[in-house]
């Protein structure tokens, strides 16, 4: 703030407003706590349209399952499900933290750290947390979901700043994993600590890295399904749920690649 031409009463009146707003923010955050948050969550008007939508949220919400991953075409109801089992989840457990997480890769393959982007956090990551926030507002009021964005009880995290902390009493929800590499990927299942849920979200057939580095969710499937408390769902063409039309597109993609036409 520039203060040349200003008298010492503006100034005054200006901090005051700053300060005024400030805690006016800081009363918001406390005063919609993740009880609050619960409270006006009605999971009883959740639907799945298929039985694999229904599993998805069967698997989040079992005890038994730390890790749910899903995967399939898109248009299956991956994320929307996912949300579904999370909020589910959240709302009965005792969590106090919903982390969306997402790689931030972009078409041109800049890294994972998100620095190189102008803007605050929050911009650098707006144009990335489109999709949860259109799913999220699908299925809880928009106010519920912004009060929650607001009091940091629902927060995005760049995978870039995952290293070094341990994510406890909290759900996690990892999209796009199919452009995350091995590397990445394993540093976010050792960020796992008490208390936490694990839901991995991707298409094995969609890759927006051409590296030639290894998929972390293709690996992760090959490998790792047989470990306890790892729960895998496929989604398939019978999911879909938008325009029929989707299924035939992506079938002719399939066999093109299938006969040696490069896509990507």
């Amino acid at each position: 703030m520039k203060t040349k031409n200003l008298s010492s009463d503006d100034i005054e009146e200006a901090t005051s407003f700053i300060k005024t707003n400030l805690k006016s923010k800081n009363m918001e955050r406390e005063q919609f706590s993740c009880k609050q948050f619960k409270n006006d969550i009605s999971v009883s008007k959740f639907k799945c349209k298929t039985t694999n939508q229904s599993n998805i949220v069967k698997s989040i919400t079992d005890l038994d399952n730390t890790i749910t991953i899903v995967h399939g075409k898109p248009g299956t109801g991956k994320t929307f499900s996912a949300i579904q089992g999370a909020l589910k989840e959240f709302k009965n457990g005792s969590y106090n933290k919903l982390y969306l997480c997402k790689s931030v890769k972009t078409l041109d393959n800049k890294s994972e750290d998100i620095g190189f982007l102008k803007g605050t956090l929050e911009e650098k990551v707006a144009p990335f947390l489109f999709s949860f926030d259109f799913n999220f507002k699908q299925i809880i009021s928009s106010s519920v979901y912004d009060a929650a964005r607001t009091a940091q009880i629902i927060e995005f995290l760049p995978l870039a700043y995952i290293r070094g902390i341990g994510l406890n009493n909290c759900i996690i929800i990892l999209d796009e994993a199919q452009n995350i590499n091995n590397s990445i990927l394993r540093t976010v299942l050792s960020r796992i600590g008490q208390n936490c849920k694990l839901i991995i979200l991707g298409d094995t057939q969609q890759k927006d890295s051409s590296t030639g580095h290894t998929s972390g969710l293709d690996f992760l499937i090959k490998h790792f399904q047989d470990i306890k408390g790892f729960n895998v769902i496929e989604m398939t063409s019978e999911d879909q749920s938008r325009s029929e039309i989707i299924n035939k597109i992506e079938d002719r993609y399939d066999n093109l690649e299938k006969k040696g036409i490069k896509i990507a």
